[in-house]
């Protein structure tokens, strides 16, 4: 998926993961996530509402 970082660059994003809401502060532009079998860098993340229907909210994360 080609996402957009922090400077407005185009990039590869290569794994998105989710998360609860609440975890939206760890993962910063930069900041390393392990994942089976390798380390990614965070591209950028969003919060993910769902608005006016029955699903839960979360953290939408973009990795190298």
């Amino acid at each position: 998926t080609i996402v957009r970082d922090a400077q407005g660059a185009e990039v590869i994003s290569e794994t998105t993961i989710t998360a609860p809401p609440e975890c939206a502060g760890i993962f910063l532009p930069g900041s390393l996530v392990t994942l089976p079998p390798r380390e990614a860098t965070v591209i950028k993340a969003g919060h993910a509402s769902s608005g006016p229907l029955d699903l839960p909210d979360h953290v939408e994360v973009w990795l190298t």
